[in-house]
């Protein structure tokens, strides 16, 4: 049988299953691939994604057409297992994906390198909702980045200096409430990075942020009932209700 075939591939490229092969809907030689990913503690992780790469490539040259569906059996961090199945899936295609789970209900957001086009959805959404099906996730639905509205730097900078010193699900919920969409709070905790690196927030030791001097400098100022520094005032206010 041809899933016997391929599990004796991959056993020669040492890329451990991590569940049972499934041949995808409609297309000949082509099967979701549940692989087993050991994670270290420096991050990195076995197989890595290169060798996954460079296994598709192999598969293919074979006459397989392989997702492979990542399986974190370190962590079984969702989020993070489903990114890796799509980077390795769709490196031309996926920069980032985000998951935001409810019960056994689930969305999928992907940050696209480009514009994805009804077959590519179509691929996409098949993808996820296979490995859904590994984790007892009903029917996610997949959702794109690039047709939403997404906070820039520069509200989520008005969002932080706002409400500072302010945690990961206070600023979600504060973004939401002005109209943005936030796929995720690992989403959150990312911009944070991303800010913290740029030098326009700083990490307090209770993991709450605030604005540098560099930030404030960025926001600038005004000097009326609209101004950043009013509307801090008001939510600290708020905030002692």
């Amino acid at each position: 049988m041809l899933p016997d075939l391929i599990a004796d591939l991959l056993r020669g490229m040492d890329i451990p299953l991590g569940g049972s092969i499934v041949a995808i809907p409609n297309i000949e030689n082509a099967f979701f691939i549940p692989v087993a990913v050991e994670r270290a503690g420096d991050g990195t992780s076995k197989p890595s994604k290169k060798s996954l790469i460079d296994a598709k490539s192999k598969m293919q040259q074979h006459g397989y057409i392989t997702e492979f569906l990542i399986v974190d059996e370190s962590t079984q961090d969702l989020e993070h297992s489903l990114r890796s199945s799509l980077l390795v899936s769709y490196p031309n295609l996926v920069r980032n994906a985000f998951l935001s789970r409810e019960g056994n209900s689930a969305e999928v957001w992907i940050d696209a390198k480009k514009s994805i086009d009804f077959q590519e959805r179509e691929s996409i959404s098949a993808h996820i909702a296979e490995f859904g099906k590994l984790f007892g996730l009903s029917n996610p639905k997949l959702l794109s980045l690039n047709d939403t509205a997404i906070a820039t730097r520069f509200e989520t900078l008005s969002a932080i200096r706002t409400l500072a010193p302010v945690g990961c699900e206070k600023l979600r919920d504060e973004l939401v409430k002005r109209g943005f969409t936030v796929p995720s709070l690992d989403w959150v905790n990312r911009q944070f990075d991303l800010l913290r690196k740029s030098g326009l927030i700083a990490r307090l030791h209770d993991r709450r942020y605030v604005l540098s001097l560099e930030g404030l400098k960025r926001l600038g100022t005004v000097k009326n009932r609209r101004s950043p520094d009013i509307q801090r005032l008001l939510a600290l206010a708020r905030s002692r209700d």
